[in-house]
């Protein structure tokens, strides 16, 4: 399964540009006014107005955040009742309400300490971190998602719904499971027919517009999502469906977005990711490819977050270098980096990361080590496969920061024929659960929070990394691990 399709998405990535390959609004402020040298993705966007699929409050707020409680909360994992006081009341907070808000630090706290105590401080708890937030979609076991197609009368599909999928709904479902080691099972239902809509497309809230009012953050107008459940009426069953996808006919629209929950006139809720969300303007005629698209947009309804900076700010480099970006995970975790002429503009290294499994669930707690004490050796399975072995390195920086390690062989979705044109090896990056997207909530190697470093992003064989007072050092490697030596150099 896992490799269906893995040949169209590097020809879409390298052929299409310009048509939609990741959130909308990823590309639309990549490239900050007066920056010569844009870093968009190939097969992406750059239309101005592009929205993201998980905007900031401002926007469309695709994702509620995590609540992060405050950094020196400590709360037993078998707390015993205690009366309050007025004096723990915060400003304006009733009893209800703080009994409301412990409540809610009691259940953040036990959802961390729940893969052991050895494992907590590698669980911190924030907005990129642990846990993930209730209203998602359950990231194991199986997931029946419902497909919906609607055109527009000044957009139709003058092809069937089936051209539209080609092997799109493949890509999503194999990149998943794949990345699940099999924890994960996507189940579709389809509608197989064009749903027209009755107005236009302008008529219509596709990105997910929201205005603030007396009552918070409200959709704006007629939402697609709602307008396709109105047309597929009693044609599709619903009963057993987690989330929903609404596709667009790829020849007008690309991009996508997050969508968040929408609401049926049953009372149900569903999780309604648009595929195709944004005006192509151009390009070739008939359906385009957009696995890699549906599998990022659904992923926001597991509950990750995007990882990509909105602004990059890099120096000038000689005339003999140039910079390259190298791309990580389904997310967009991304880092810019010096290279002569001859290296790619653009890498990619598709195979989720360790820290996206470990919040999804995917990673066992024996397949990673917490390090806590000054050093450490560790023998590392690749990411992409591996088995029973150890797939991720972490360490605590602080109760909201940790050191993550892990390796990357050319294997799954990491292979040149995706698009990764870099050497296998070890790959550092820290996290920091207090940000979110747009901010950098993972950082490669040293970067210091600007989008790029100055070496490559994956170590090779002696090779080391200094980050926040750790040494990390690729020391060997076997057909089964790459080993890491770990040393504390700081205080």
């Amino acid at each position: 399964m896992r490799k269906l399709g893995i040949a169209l998405v590097v020809v879409a990535l390298l052929a299409a540009w310009g048509c939609g390959q990741g959130g909308q609004d990823r590309e639309a402020v990549r490239a900050p006014e007066g920056t010569s040298d844009p870093t968009t993705a190939p097969g992406t966007p750059s239309a101005a107005g592009a929205v993201d699929p998980v905007p900031a409050p401002s926007a469309t707020a695709a994702v509620d955040p995590v609540p992060t409680p405050p950094a020196t909360v400590a709360i037993d994992p078998t707390p015993t009742a205690s009366a309050s006081s007025d004096e723990d009341l915060e400003p304006g907070e009733s009893e209800d309400d703080e009994d409301k808000r412990r409540a809610e630090l009691e259940r953040l706290e036990q959802a961390r300490l729940a893969y052991g105590i050895d494992h907590a401080p590698c669980r911190p708890i924030g907005r990129t971190g642990f846990p993930m937030h209730e209203d998602t979609v359950h990231s194991t076991g199986i997931v029946r998602v419902a497909v919906l197609f609607v055109e527009f009368p000044d957009a139709e599909a003058d092809y069937t719904t089936h051209e539209e999928i080609g092997q799109s709904l493949d890509y999503m479902e194999n990149y998943l499971e794949s990345a699940s080691y099999g924890r994960l099972d996507v189940e579709f239902s389809l509608l197989h027919k064009w749903l027209k809509t009755e107005n236009e497309r302008d008529f219509y809230n596709i990105d997910g517009r929201k205005e603030y009012g007396p009552d918070g953050w409200q959709l704006v107008g007629v939402t697609i999502q709602s307008e396709a459940i109105r047309l597929a009426g009693s044609d599709i069953d619903l009963s057993e469906t987690d989330a929903i996808l609404v596709v667009m006919p790829s020849v007008h629209f690309s991009g996508g977005n997050a969508g968040g929950r929408h609401e049926t006139q049953d009372g149900n809720s569903y999780w309604m990711p648009v595929i195709n969300g944004m005006n192509t303007i151009g390009g070739p005629e008939g359906a385009k490819f957009w696995g890699y698209i549906a599998a990022h947009e659904f992923t926001h309804g597991l509950g990750l977050n995007d990882l990509y900076a909105h602004v990059v700010s890099r120096p000038d480099l000689p005339p003999d270098k140039r910079w390259s970006v190298a791309e990580f995970g389904l997310m967009g975790l991304d880092v810019n980096f010096p290279t002569d002429s001859s290296f790619y503009p653009r890498t990619y290294a598709f195979e989720m990361l360790a820290w996206s499994r470990w919040l999804l669930g995917w990673l066992q707690p024996e397949q990673v080590s917490c390090i806590t004490g000054q050093d450490a050796v560790i023998p590392l399975s690749p990411i992409a496969e591996p088995g029973d072995g150890i797939a991720m390195a972490a360490i605590p920086l602080s109760e909201t920061e940790v050191i993550v390690i892990e390796s990357r062989r050319k294997l799954g979705y990491d292979t040149e024929e995706n698009g990764n044109f870099l050497d296998g090896g070890v790959f550092v990056y820290t996290v920091d659960v207090t940000l979110g997207s747009g901010e950098l909530p993972l950082k490669i190697g040293e970067d210091a929070g600007n989008g790029y470093i100055e070496r490559s992003p994956i170590l090779g064989i002696g090779e080391s990394v200094n980050v926040r007072g750790y040494s990390v050092t690729f020391e060997s490697s076997s057909p089964e691990t790459d080993t890491v030596v770990i040393t504390k150099t700081g205080g």
